[in-house]
């Protein structure tokens, strides 16, 4: 009895995983849909849901738009800081849209499977399979998730969108307020300031006093390691452009007569290569001193902009120079005589003196907390002396009938330049007595800056276009040289002057350009979004262009274009050559592979 049992007991374990499997292989065949779509039973293959990894995307930003408006709230009077602010919410705003559009993907696959499931039996239909329900259920629950997600996202934009345009609207306004501000002005404000020039002397001579002191005696060595890297860098920089520049810019005594291309070129250059040794070396001083912790907090802004009044010096007086040349009629780029240019020289660098000499003290100023009031008087007090000195220009006989006559009594200016130095030097002394000095201020600035820069492009576009002329680069210095060292022949040299034209064209724009949008109140992170913008999203439409998308491109191209020529030759030269092919076949074949 009892060996049965085991026996029986032992046959119902060994059947029992058996008999445990066979209703679950069953199961699925139990519960295939009536009309035997097999298809659209079989459930979708499973994804790693991204909704998680978006929603945590999207919160972050929500964080970061109530950080920066709660920034822009604490920075209302700061332009600096607003831009920089700006910047930042683009950036939010760019990831929540490329959260958004990530999640689209997967919603057309929902919609593409739902489309395939079909819609819900109607009412006294057959019913379907459990599956199919549960599987349209979820694929719904889904799609209401990531619209959800895609609503969330798209409010966020407008938020980013709405913020971003605020910040533009508090910067206009700052601008604003800035150059119409009006100014009582009367003899005691000139008192008060008077009273507060002494007190504002001895406070730099203490700070720079204490500096100098403090760096010699403590950073002696990081003080003089800066001033020769600096040293170092700009002399560096020097002899290569020499190098590479002399032909440009060598010894105007070695040519008697230069042609018009030659004229402008070395203005250009001559005003370019010098202009950009002190930008090298004003940016690496400041770099160094910088880097090696040389720097206090109130000397800094002192040091900043002395380095940058340097550099604009050097640009205005180079540009007048090589414009003018008051000691080399031959080399002059403006129809006026000698006398006219020795009085024109000096006045154009009077102005960018004492407008730069406005803006250090104005800095000065600023950094010891010295009262508005001294900063008014001296802004009022330049823009008087740049109006009367263009008001006085108006009075210069420059004019002469030739350029061959530079030496000959000089006529007065045409009446629509003389009227406009009138009217501009005038224009800013009513300003400035009208309580305008903000304003007089600005102008004077962009007078003297933007003019300087209006010139110099001006300059260089005639260069390019002269250049790029054909038959111009083979008369000139440049052109002589290449065919001499390189053996350049004619349509070569027209190719490379016409490639130089539209280089000098390109150097313009982009250095320029945006030196004129910072005169005009605009930041770097303001250029630096817009290029990002033209370089990486150009919209026409619903189109949007790279530009660095396009150059990839054509830089891939130009390089599949050499790699096959250079195989075509070697197929040619190295293996069809020694196989004695027919010169038709191998000509075939080369074109084939082309």
């Amino acid at each position: 009895m009892m060996s049965r049992f085991s026996i029986l007991l032992a046959a119902l374990l060994l059947a029992a995983p058996v008999l445990a499997q066979q209703p679950q292989q069953a199961q699925p065949t139990a519960q295939q849909p009536a009309n035997g779509n097999a298809q659209a039973a079989a459930p979708v293959q499973s994804q790693p849901p991204a909704q998680d990894q978006a929603t945590a995307q999207l919160d972050q930003a929500t964080k970061d738009l109530k950080r920066l408006s709660a920034a822009v709230d604490g920075a209302r009077d700061d332009d600096n800081r607003l831009a920089d602010i700006k910047v930042e919410v683009d950036a939010v705003g760019k990831r929540i849209i490329a959260t958004s559009v990530a999640t689209r993907p997967r919603l057309d696959e929902i919609k593409a499977r739902l489309a395939e499931l079909g819609d819900p039996p109607a009412e006294g239909a057959p019913p379907e399979a459990d599956v199919v329900t549960q599987e349209r259920k979820r694929l719904t629950a889904e799609r209401g998730a990531i619209n959800a997600l895609t609503g969330n996202a798209e409010n966020l934009s407008i938020q980013a969108t709405k913020l971003s345009n605020s910040i533009t609207a508090i910067r206009r306004d700052l601008f604003s307020n800035a150059l119409f501000k009006h100014t009582d002005i009367s003899w005691g404000m000139f008192g008060d300031a008077v009273g507060s020039i002494s007190a504002e002397y001895q406070a730099l001579s203490r700070s720079i006093g204490s500096w100098l002191t403090f760096a010699w005696n403590y950073k002696r060595f990081a003080l003089l390691s800066s001033i020769f890297l600096s040293l170092c860098a700009a002399f560096v920089l020097v002899s290569g452009t020499r190098r590479l520049f002399y032909p440009l810019i060598r010894n105007k005594a070695d040519v008697s007569e230069p042609g018009y291309i030659t004229r402008l070129t070395v203005a250009f250059w001559s005003t370019m290569v010098p202009t950009l040794v002190m930008v090298v070396f004003s940016a690496s001083s400041y770099f160094f001193l910088n880097t090696f912790n040389v720097l206090r907090s109130d000397i800094a802004p002192l040091i900043l902009v002395t380095l940058g009044l340097g550099v604009v010096l050097v640009f205005v007086s180079q540009l007048a120079r090589a414009v003018l040349s008051p000691r080399e009629p031959a080399w002059r780029l403006v129809n006026v005589s000698d006398h006219g240019a020795a009085l024109l020289f000096p006045a154009i660098l009077a102005m960018a003196v004492v407008n730069g000499f406005d803006y250090f003290l104005a800095t000065v100023s600023e950094v010891l907390s010295s009262p508005v009031v001294l900063t008014v008087a001296r802004s009022f007090v330049a823009t008087i002396v740049i109006g009367l000195i263009l008001m006085a220009m108006a009075l210069i006989r420059p004019m002469v009938p030739s350029p061959d006559e530079p030496q000959s009594r000089g006529k007065p200016w045409p009446r629509a330049i003389s009227l406009s130095f009138v009217v501009t030097g005038g224009g800013l002394i009513l300003a400035a007595l009208s309580g305008y000095v903000g304003l007089g201020r600005f102008i004077a600035t962009q007078i003297v800056i933007t003019g300087a820069i209006f010139v110099t492009m001006y300059i260089g576009m005639l260069t390019g276009k002269a250049i790029a002329k054909q038959n111009a680069l083979a008369g000139t210095i440049v052109g002589r040289y290449l065919e001499r060292r390189f053996g350049m022949e004619q349509i070569a040299l027209d190719q490379t002057g016409l490639a130089f034209g539209l280089g000098i064209y390109a150097l313009v724009i982009l250095f320029f350009v945006p030196l004129i949008l910072l005169q005009w109140g605009f930041q770097i992170a303001d250029i630096e979004s817009w290029a990002y913008r033209f370089l990486t999203e150009i919209k026409i439409g619903s189109i949007t262009i790279s530009i660095v998308g396009i150059g990839a491109g054509i830089l891939l191209f130009a390089i599949g274009y050499f790699v096959t020529g250079w195989f075509q030759r070697w197929l040619d030269g190295s293996v069809m050559a020694r196989s004695r092919v027919d010169a038709g076949v191998r000509n075939s074949v080369k074109t084939g592979v082309g």
